[in-house]
């Protein structure tokens, strides 16, 4: 199985290193932005909004924990925020009459979550009782931390839509000066290096972490839209984990299903971002339409009948809206294989090498132990060859030698630079119980007519790219 959080672990670290993202001259420099705080915070002081602070000890070299971009700042956290303060819990608690069936909500620990913040166990106050909590005040925008036992370390984002509520002595009030770098903070508390530093600051019977201590921590500042860059990044990624996580709690048991179900996310768009810059699968099948009249124009392939057009009941799985749906057959080429008598092949290494069947397609590449001095139909490296015949059909493999002839039982869909043929194998991999499906006849197999129909998810050729980049990357852990 993957560890999903290591990995998320791992993100997290690079991201707050710098190296998950690029740093371009255009973001200008943390300085900067830290000093276009500073103003902030000050002009709010002058206006009486905020309360002037002791200013907390200068940073030293010694005290940075890791290295940084050189556009980067480290800051304490109480310079870059308004407020880092606990609430309490009003007298009485659930024994008097503080608590009302609705109206602002006063969050408890139980209430606090990475995710967000959860309505389980939600209790209300009157907005009377709220005007006397103005210390403890919480306020859209803001970040909520857990700073008490099992929980601690938890923390939410305060939505933007949110009006006014208060929190209990076992939750911080966390308010930027700047609401914009909320995102970044909310994912730099989440991450492994600020939970280890508040789990190694607690102290008292239930571990308890202050408002003091948290102003002190030590925060890599990297400029606003390097700050953009980072959370985007990694919200692509998590929810890629997600996913993952789901399918591994239903397959958790089945390891085979639960890799074909990972490359049936892929394929339906669902691990890759989609990218305007991408283009749409509509002017790449024109391309390949173009790219196949001139094929035939020049008589390297022939002329087929057309495919039938596809009705809304064969389309069962949702695409992204700049992906489309067409026939397999519509942007491949098949060449379909044929067999020789025994005298026509050798085992002497002469001629063409020849495959034969499932037995020659292998995970590390194509095993060859005949071969043709008469090729006639030829696959060529980087085709993806399919079983049609046989006990193993539906079997597919990439074609890693420079030309073979195929027997029977082999199909070849032919490579072209205007698709990422890994990702038609995969597709084929998704596929295989329709293609097991198919299967017909004394001797069991799919026919020409049934591969060339398969309705198809066709993305742009860069996001393809990345899908298969993403499978390799999948399958690669799950061999670790």
């Amino acid at each position: 199985m993957i560890d999903t959080q290591a990995i998320r672990n791992k993100i997290l670290d690079l991201a707050l290193r710098g190296q998950l993202t690029e740093q371009l001259p255009e973001d200008g420099t943390a300085e900067e932005l830290y000093q276009q705080i500073q103003e902030e915070k000050r002009a709010l002081i002058e206006v009486g909004k905020i309360k002037k602070e002791k200013p907390l000890p200068e940073n030293t070299e010694s005290e940075s924990p890791f290295e940084i971009p050189k556009n980067w700042k480290w800051v304490k956290l109480g310079n870059i925020t308004t407020k880092i303060t606990s609430g309490s819990t009003p007298t009485g608690g659930r024994k008097s009459n503080v608590y009302v069936e609705s109206g602002f909500p006063l969050f408890r620990e139980q209430n606090i979550y990475d995710d967000g913040i959860h309505q389980a166990g939600m209790v209300f106050i009157t907005e009377e009782l709220l005007k006397t909590r103005k210390n403890s005040t919480v306020l859209a925008k803001d970040i909520l931390l857990n700073i008490t036992g099992g929980s601690i370390g938890r923390c939410a984002l305060v939505p933007d839509s949110f009006d006014r509520g208060s929190i209990n002595q076992h939750i911080l009030i966390i308010r930027a000066v700047d609401p914009e770098t909320r995102f970044y903070l909310h994912m730099l508390i989440c991450s492994p290096y600020i939970q280890s530093y508040i789990k190694n600051k607690a102290v008292g019977d239930k571990d308890g972490f202050s408002g003091g201590r948290c102003k002190k921590i030590l925060v890599p500042l990297p400029p606003i839209a390097e700050q953009q860059r980072i959370v985007e990044k990694i919200d692509q990624t998590f929810s890629v984990l997600d996913t993952i996580d789901t399918l591994q709690a239903q397959y958790a048991d089945n390891l085979t299903a639960l890799k074909a179900k990972l490359i049936d996310a892929a394929i339906r768009g669902k691990l890759t971002e989609q990218l305007p810059e991408d283009g749409t699968a509509e002017e790449l099948y024109q391309k390949i339409q173009a790219e196949k009249q001139e094929l035939i124009r020049a008589g390297k392939i022939k002329k087929e009948k057309p495919l039938p057009e596809i009705v809304a009941d064969e389309i069962s799985i949702e695409i992204p809206a700049n992906w489309k749906s067409c026939r397999l057959g519509s942007i491949i080429t098949l060449v379909s294989g044929t067999d020789y008598k025994p005298e026509e092949y050798n085992a002497e290494m002469r001629g063409t090498p020849y495959i034969t069947g499932a037995s020659n397609l292998l995970p590390e590449g194509v095993l060859i132990n005949r071969w043709t001095e008469t090729p006639r139909c030829i696959a060529n490296k980087g085709d993806v060859l399919l079983v049609c015949k046989g006990s193993g059909y539906g079997k597919v493999a990439m074609c890693d030698i420079e030309e073979a002839h195929i027997a029977r039982q082999i199909m070849a869909l032919k490579k072209t630079d205007l698709l990422d043929m890994r990702y038609i194998l995969y597709y084929l991999v998704a596929n295989f119980s329709y293609l097991k499906g198919k299967g017909q006849g004394l001797i069991p197999g799919v026919d020409r007519k049934s591969v060339l129909n398969m309705i198809f998810p066709l993305p742009p050729l860069a996001e393809q790219k990345r899908i298969t980049q993403k499978i390799d990357e999948l399958l690669s852990l799950f061999e670790k």
